[in-house]
């Protein structure tokens, strides 16, 4: 049975199509990632900058302070309402800026629930803990300098406060100083991996896409432009024209279904030629034998033609000598309605192929079947197929092909010739009426 659907190309385009969809997708979601990550990183190394130009600030301050301040004690309450209150203020500010740094490390890290499946970030831990190493040592430093200052706001210890800003705030800035300068190597760092990744991507779907259009071409547009040339052939007369063709997939099932037309257009236009130019119905039967050596094996062929009372059919073929001869002295009864005469009628009647699988076990199942019997004897063969020929809705007679093995009539190999009947009808009726003027030979 020619297998008639495939699904092999659509599949291929599925998965090709679903191979480009993921591609697109992993690329817009690494740029997604990447542009969030790299706008983290930039507002991480904002307030870094903040935080180091902040502790700078309370150092200078402090230092200030130590160099500047009068020791009068009218010129302290002075400096109580100013410097108190601008050291406070840069002490806030700090404060606010780590805030600041915390609610975009928590902002950040509610986001990153696919980022990390990625493999895009792997320093997210390591955020989460120089942000702490950072609130854990202004904890410190700020406790430090409010002890320095003393638990009275009004009288605050200035002296000792700036001392401290002058011992522990280069400290403090140094540890931020490394914190930014390590977060701007590791931005770039990021940025050029993720360069290397989108770039490597680029190259690889170029590469796969390069693939998709050579197969494209070889195996769709080269293989379609072959089916078109060999159609062009075809249509200006070179029926039987056959492309090679060893692939199963809808293009292949295509040039298998054009090679199934031009094969059997050529036999449709061989049958019809030959029969045209046949001189007698012996040189017809070996048209019909030859031509039916394309579709399937038959080492018989032959027909049965009614009698001229038409009560009964007798079997003739073409003898090695070419003289068209009646097989056997026997014949099918057609005078009852039953066995053999039943079937046959069934097959002219619906105009459908008659089938017999075994012929000795049909035989042996139906009465009047000596003819079949002395036929199987005769030519060896074990199954037949007998093609009912019409003319005007009248039965010219059947054609017969019979084969030593089981299995060789297909079905749509049969029923081409089926569908020729009336054509080889039409013929062999012309034929048998220009030459048929001498009487039959019948076998011995």
């Amino acid at each position: 049975m020619t297998k008639t659907k495939s699904y092999r190309l659509r599949i291929i385009a599925g998965i090709s199509f679903f191979l480009f969809l993921a591609t697109a997708l992993f690329i817009a979601l690494f740029q997604s990632h990447s542009l969030a990550y790299n706008d983290h990183y930039h507002r991480v190394l904002t307030s870094l900058t903040q935080l180091e130009q902040a502790s700078q600030r309370l150092e200078q301050r402090g230092a200030y302070y130590l160099e500047n301040a009068p020791r009068d004690f009218e010129s302290y309450f002075r400096d109580v309402q100013v410097y108190y209150k601008n050291m406070q203020s840069d002490l806030q500010q700090f404060e606010a800026v780590l805030t600041e740094l915390e609610q975009e490390q928590v902002n950040y890290q509610s986001g990153l629930h696919t980022i990390g499946t990625l493999g895009l970030l792997s320093q997210q831990t390591e955020d989460t803990a120089f942000v702490e190493d950072i609130r854990n040592t202004w904890k410190g430093f700020k406790a430090g300098v409010t002890d320095k200052l003393g638990s009275n706001e009004k009288e605050p210890r200035l002296e000792w406060g700036a001392e401290f800003l002058v011992e522990q705030g280069p400290i403090l800035s140094r540890q931020i100083t490394t914190l930014n300068d390590n977060h701007r190597v590791q931005l770039e760092h990021n940025q050029q991996l993720s360069q290397l990744i989108l770039n490597s991507s680029l190259i690889v779907s170029g590469i796969f896409g390069l693939i998709a259009v050579v197969w494209f071409f070889y195996s769709i547009i080269m293989r379609v432009s072959r089916a078109a040339e060999a159609c062009q052939r075809v249509a200006n007369g070179d029926f039987g024209y056959k492309i090679n063709n060893k692939s199963r997939d809808e293009i292949g099932l295509l040039i298998d279904a054009f090679n199934q037309l031009s094969n059997r257009s050529r036999l449709v236009l061989n049958i019809l030629g030959g029969m045209s130019s046949a001189k007698n119905l012996s040189q017809a039967l070996e048209l019909l034998s030859t031509e039916s050596q394309a579709f399937f094996h038959a080492d018989f062929t032959g027909l049965l033609l009614p009698s001229a009372d038409r009560q009964s059919l007798y079997l003739c073929g073409a003898s090695p000598q070419g003289i068209f001869e009646q097989i056997s002295h026997k014949t099918i009864p057609m005078n009852h309605n039953h066995g053999i005469a039943r079937d046959i009628r069934q097959a002219f009647r619906e105009k459908q192929p008659w089938r017999i699988g075994e012929i000795r076990l049909y035989s042996v199942r139906n009465a009047n079947a000596g003819l079949l019997r002395d036929t199987s004897r005769a030519t060896g063969c074990v199954e037949a197929v007998g093609i009912p020929l019409m003319i005007d809705n009248k039965a010219f007679g059947m054609l017969v092909f019979a084969s030593h093995d089981k299995n060789s009539f297909q079905n749509d190999k049969v029923a081409l010739f089926n569908n020729l009947g009336t054509s080889i009808a039409d013929g062999l009726s012309r034929i048998r009426s220009s030459t048929e003027r001498a009487p039959l030979k019948k076998a011995g």
